[in-house]
């Protein structure tokens, strides 16, 4: 049970979203997951328990994105919707696996997960599993699902492949009341 959303934002403000995220100072190449202190990953961290953690700038597009998600939502159920309470960019390359695990053990938590590059070639990999599931990874979609399922990173298959980007949004809103509140 998840949700995609295509085409969130144009290819010129990903292009500038992309170019503006790995521009940034504060990114960590071996970042480690809190459920899976085996593998790292290139992270950045720009709000943790609602507080913003890192580049203002940054920090406001992504706010602006999240508003953006939701904004496909039924106005009346998300309009008091708090800020999300993490915000983290993750950059994955070739041979960089991501580990199976969940974002939160709370039923009540939803993660967007959104995919930042301008350009992604399908043979690339990099996709997103979900319960077992592959989505693939197209530049400027949105997938929304409870962060209580099991997910992980596709192998990245190509040295010719860029940074992949994927922004990671959790906020506190049942997925089954959100996806009920679909325009």
């Amino acid at each position: 049970m998840y949700q995609i959303l295509d085409n969130v934002l144009k290819k010129p403000s990903l292009k500038f979203l992309y170019n503006e995220s790995l521009s940034i100072h504060g990114w960590h190449l071996n970042r480690k997951s809190q459920k899976n202190e085996d593998k790292g990953f290139g992270g950045l961290a720009l709000s943790d328990n609602y507080q913003q953690s890192n580049n203002s700038f940054l920090y406001g597009f992504n706010i602006y994105l999240y508003q953006q998600i939701l904004s496909n939502f039924k106005s009346n159920v998300l309009e008091d919707q708090p800020l999300p309470r993490r915000i983290h960019l993750g950059a994955k390359y070739k041979g960089n696996v991501g580990s199976n695990h969940r974002d939160t053990d709370h039923i009540d938590d939803t993660t967007i997960l959104f995919f930042n590059n301008p350009f992604w070639e399908k043979d690339w990999g990099g996709g997103i599993v979900i319960e077992n599931e592959l989505i693939d990874y197209v530049p400027g979609r949105a997938i929304i699902f409870p962060s209580v399922f099991f997910h992980h990173v596709e192998q990245i298959k190509s040295d010719e492949s860029p940074i992949r980007l994927a922004t990671n949004f959790i906020f506190n809103y049942n997925f089954k009341s959100l996806k009920n509140a679909n325009i």
